[in-house]
């Protein structure tokens, strides 16, 4: 049980010239005071305390600086204090001054919550989905265990350094605003793939698109091998149309050239048969390298899933914030009971898969350092023959430009081999204009994809979405045992963040029940989180009966989860005090 003791300080807020009390974790303590005496003053510099909200009801900007000032006072002393010690032992002082909208803490960050504090009103007509927003800041864990989650999920999808910017963009921004910004580069990107193609996008449309006209022939083709067909097909044009009656001598040198020519197309045909060798090897090899990337991602997303799994396994299980004994949370939401041997034999099997991958992520940087080596040895063998490509179509560029002259004037022949030539031009264009537009679809729907599959992930149904659910079990069963201890209606919060009392919608109950609603939720929130102090204003709502069943209910709820409870209610007394 924490030592934790809570003591406040009130001066000129609000309605409260100046009170003070201290309230110790796991106990409650009652403000109480007849009507206009000071209590929802209290209330809400606790809460502007705990919360560390400067503005804790969220008064306009313009009206804000004097709002929470006290009428009539003097001077300069408007403030609230939260002195936290443990153990007898300062650990900071919390120092609210809303004169100038200010908090000045050196506590190390809020002792509780707008959700334990009535702030998020839980009964409200409407705000749903404010209202379930603020439930997922408190049963999700962690955002860096979120991001973990999500780089797991990814991994096989996205490239490390974009997998880090979208950690990165999610960290400083937000879910909400990571969300907008991937999925709106999903759409940009199908609006460039419809520009591209004049086609709407659809996944499987854009998996199998072709142009019009499309040929088998042109399957494998690359932009870049096109762009040679059309280099190819631009100077056979041009030897043609610059053909000219020639000497003699020029024409026993352009018959000499053709007698060379096909010894020297053969020399070229070889080589380019000897870099489509070499590329085949190196595309064979980079897949072989790629596969065992994924594979070293895999085992790594493994090591950090089953590391997690031992630490968790080995600091203990959670404990019953009822009867303090192990339990867990089943698929069902009920809290069962945890056989510690079992528990042990899980560890222990975690750890020896742990040792599997670590071995197996061994084995696969060994290949993966060899066939880096075997690349960097074929990137140079490619660079050797791309170079004798390059010589051999020089001369054949050559060869062919002589063997051209040997015609020594224009033919009817030469003349249809020019207009050949200039509609192979025409043609050879239009596979180049095909190959390209099929090459940036297949490219831009490779990006929808990856946009696509990142904004899945930070989506509602993304990571977080079982998380949420998970959480919302554990909310709704803490809430029916709360229900059964206090004997008040059945409160339930559905995934939409609507709050039903007895299966109807709470907004609807009297103020009394709307209270006792309200009351339950804080408290069960309580127990699920990490907040230190609960407020509960306007409890004289209640009846004496109810009133009895939450003084019972605050009992045990602070007695064995730590939190401190300070509850304001109305009672006939001479000033604002403490009763309890």
């Amino acid at each position: 049980m924490s030592r934790r003791r809570f003591e406040f300080r009130l001066v000129d807020v609000l309605g409260v010239a100046e009170f003070g009390f201290a309230v110790a974790a796991g106990r409650t303590v009652r403000v109480v005071g007849a009507n206009a005496s000071g209590k929802t003053s209290t209330a809400v510099a606790v809460t502007a305390l705990v919360c560390e909200d400067a503005n804790p009801l969220g008064v306009p900007a313009a009206a804000a600086k004097g709002a929470y000032l006290r009428d009539g006072a003097v001077g300069d002393r408007h403030f609230a204090t939260l002195t936290v010690a443990d153990g007898g032992v300062d650990v900071g002082e919390v120092r609210w001054l809303p004169a100038s909208q200010r908090i000045v803490s050196d506590v190390g960050g809020a002792v509780s919550s707008p959700q334990l504090c009535g702030l998020v009103d839980w009964t409200a007509r409407g705000g749903d989905r404010g209202r379930a927003v603020a439930l997922q800041q408190l049963l999700l864990p962690p955002l860096v265990e979120l991001l973990g989650l999500v780089r797991e999920r990814l991994g096989r999808h996205v490239p490390p350094d974009d997998l880090d910017g979208v950690l990165e963009t999610v960290e400083r921004r937000g879910w909400s605003a990571a969300l907008s910004v991937f999925s709106d580069r999903a759409r940009q990107a199908k609006r460039q793939w419809r520009q591209v193609t004049g086609e709407t996008y659809g996944v499987r449309k854009a998996a199998d698109w072709h142009p019009d006209g499309w040929l088998s022939d042109w399957d494998g083709l690359t932009p870049q091998q096109s762009d040679e067909m059309m280099v190819d097909a631009r100077a056979a044009l041009a030897v043609l149309q610059g053909t000219l009656a020639v000497s003699q001598a020029d024409a026993d040198r352009a018959s000499r050239s053709a007698e060379e020519l096909p010894a020297a197309r053969q020399a070229l045909a070889d080589a380019r048969a000897k870099a489509e060798t070499v590329r085949v090897e190196r595309d064979d090899l980079a897949a072989l390298m790629s596969g065992l990337e994924a594979e070293q991602r895999q085992c790594a997303a493994t090591r950090r899933r089953l590391e997690a799994a031992v630490a968790r396994l080995g600091a203990g299980p959670p404990t019953c914030p009822h009867c303090d004994r192990p339990v867990a949370v089943a698929d069902s939401g009920r809290l069962v009971k945890v056989d510690p041997t079992v528990r042990a034999e899980q560890k222990q099997a975690a750890e020896l898969e742990l040792a599997d991958v670590n071995s197996r992520a061994g084995e696969v940087a060994g290949r993966l350092a060899g066939l880096a080596d075997k690349l960097a040895v074929l990137g140079e063998a490619a660079v050797e023959v791309e170079r004798l490509v390059v010589g051999e179509r020089r001369k054949v560029a050559i060869l062919e430009s002589g063997a051209a002259m040997s015609g020594q004037v224009r033919t009817v022949e030469h003349d249809r081999d020019v207009a050949e030539a200039e509609q192979h031009v025409e043609d050879v264009r239009k596979v180049v204009d095909a190959v390209k537009a099929h090459a940036e679809a297949a490219r831009l729907h490779e990006t929808v994809d990856h946009y696509s599959r990142i904004a899945g992930a930070l989506g509602p149904q993304g990571v977080r979405a079982k998380l949420i659910a998970d959480g919302m079990a554990r909310l709704n069963a803490g809430l029916v045992r709360l229900s059964d201890i206090t004997g008040w209606p059945l409160v339930e919060v559905d995934a939409q963040g609507r709050v039903l009392l007895a299966g109807r919608p709470a907004v609807f109950g009297s103020e009394s029940e709307r209270w006792r609603a309200q009351a339950t939720i804080q408290l069960t929130l309580a127990a699920l989180s990490d907040g230190q102090v609960v407020v509960l204003d306007r409890a004289d709502v209640l009846d004496e009966a109810n009133q009895v069943a939450l003084e019972v209910a605050l009992r045990l709820v602070a007695e064995r989860t730590g939190v401190a409870v300070v509850v304001c209610a109305t009672e006939d007394v001479d000033r604002l005090t403490v009763a309890g």
